[in-house]
């Protein structure tokens, strides 16, 4: 005789009821990721935020040694003729201002390495060390490759191509053209009404007291050609002037362009090397804008002002020549010379970002 079974047959899940489960384990995923990413991204742009901090130190370190800012970049002038050429010819050409703080930034066994009474782009310097990545140079939320390629067409190394270290982060050279022709003249440089009408537009928005001739050389900013700024050359005051700002490796300008390559480098200028501006009228800008970067300059077409706006990673249809941008939502960061960093937006007042990039002229800015 078989008693029968006091158990009960075990019931597992129903397909539907399996379904609703992953379901909702999709729902929590989708709920968390973004913000997972959002807390990643805030974490790269906090260490973006701290690499510019720490230039800011190392600049004022570099000050306290030197009773002077570091040179924007170590080059001969010219003559006063129409299409000179920067002079390559003299020693210890080309370092950029990153060099020059490179002890302050726990890298003076890179410094000391470094043959700095050579030229920038000679085999002694470009071919070992040129490549050299460093971190404090880079933004974390920006992906491109650590290095990028240049071919000098100066000194003897010309024809040859190298690896040099990128860089995020730019010097401010002001307002105005950053030329490989520095210290040409209105007479010389342009003729006719052409002249009278960037003298007269750059006298009115450019640095105070700059001449003509001064328009590729000396944007007003923290930063030019063999420049020896010093503090209390801020007269604009150290909190209301930017000293460094950020620069992705790759800008969406405008539809026609789509993406295009913005190299820069925290190592010196290599002559030859030309930036892509990202726009028709002038496609390409020359080798110094691969460290420096300005607040705006002259339109060379209609003698008017141009303005050149951050760029964030949002898509811009403008046509500006940009000179900063940044991988990060919300806008781009810039140091300013008293070390503080700020973020600033795309809508930022034109007239406000333009005075922002100058030390001394005059127009001091409140709360923006």
């Amino acid at each position: 005789m078989f008693l029968p079974s006091l158990t009960r047959a075990r019931r597992g899940f129903t397909l539907i009821e399996l379904l609703v489960v992953i379901a909702i384990i999709a729902v929590l995923i989708a709920l968390l990721l973004p913000a997972v990413q959002q807390a990643r991204e805030a974490a790269r742009r906090s260490q973006c935020k701290n690499n510019l901090k720490q230039l800011g130190l190392a600049l004022h370190n570099y000050h306290d040694s030197h009773s002077t800012f570091p040179p924007g970049y170590v080059m001969g002038g010219v003559a006063e003729a129409a299409n000179a050429a920067a002079d390559t010819t003299a020693p210890s050409q080309g370092w950029a201002w990153g060099t020059f703080l490179l002890p302050f930034l726990e890298q003076a066994p890179l410094y000391q390495n470094l043959s700095l009474n050579d030229d920038a782009w000679d085999a002694a310097n470009v071919d070992p060390f040129g490549a050299t990545v460093l971190p404090a140079f880079r933004c974390p939320s920006d992906s491109t490759t650590d290095t990028f390629t240049v071919t000098p067409d100066a000194g003897p190394l010309s024809g040859n191509s190298y690896e040099i270290s990128r860089s995020n982060y730019i010097g401010l050279f002001g307002f105005g053209n950053i030329s490989a022709h520095p210290g040409r003249a209105a007479s010389s440089a342009y003729t006719g009404n052409s002249a009278t009408a960037f003298a007269t537009a750059y006298s009115g928005d450019g640095p105070a007291g700059a001449t003509f001739g001064d328009l590729f050389d000396n944007g007003g900013g923290i930063f030019h050609r063999n420049s020896r700024v010093r503090i209390r050359d801020v007269t604009d005051g150290t909190s209301n002037t930017f000293a460094f700002g950020e620069r992705k490796a790759t800008h969406d300008f405008i539809d026609s362009l789509s993406e295009t390559v913005s190299d820069s480098t925290w190592y010196a200028v290599i002559p030859g090397e030309q930036r892509s501006a990202g726009m028709s009228m002038a496609a390409m800008e020359e080798a110094p804008s691969m460290i420096l970067g300005h607040c705006g300059q002259i339109g060379a077409g209609a003698m008017s002002m141009m303005p050149s706006m951050v760029m964030t990673s949002n898509f811009n249809q403008t046509n500006h020549i940009v000179h900063f941008s940044a991988a990060h939502l919300g806008g781009v960061q810039f140091c300013n010379v008293d070390g503080s960093v700020k973020l600033i937006t795309e809508s930022i007042n034109y007239d406000v970002f333009r005075r922002l990039g100058s030390r001394n002229d005059g127009e001091v800015i409140g709360e923006y």
